[in-house]
């Protein structure tokens, strides 16, 4: 298994009717420690949930077993071979959700 990053993209809607939540978190690094930046979780509801778990999830795999042996890697401190996604950030043009999300823009 190689470095990754999702295919699918994130869609934050705002607004009481909206079809995600969505809240912020600090950021860790795989040692646990914070990070400067803040993460944003997104939660799918409603249709965009029925779609999603309907439609749009090409298969499943159990990872449990590259999940321990990263666990391994964590322990051991072997950084280097510490297997993680692809993060890439979404620029936020939108105003009205830089304004929601109470994004600093840099």
């Amino acid at each position: 298994m190689e470095n990754c990053c999702s295919k699918i993209p994130c869609v934050l809607a705002v607004g009481s009717r909206s079809r995600s939540a969505s809240a912020k978190s600090r950021d860790r690094t795989p040692r646990g420690g914070k990070l400067d930046r803040r993460a944003i979780q997104l939660g799918l509801r409603g249709e965009f949930l029925r779609n999603y778990s309907r439609d749009w999830i090409l298969s499943i795999e159990d990872i449990s077993q590259f999940r321990r042996e990263q666990y391994e890697i964590v322990k051991s401190g072997d950084w280097k071979n510490l297997l993680t996604p692809k993060e890439l950030v979404y620029p936020v043009t939108n105003s009205e959700i830089i304004k929601k999300l109470e994004l600093s823009i840099a």
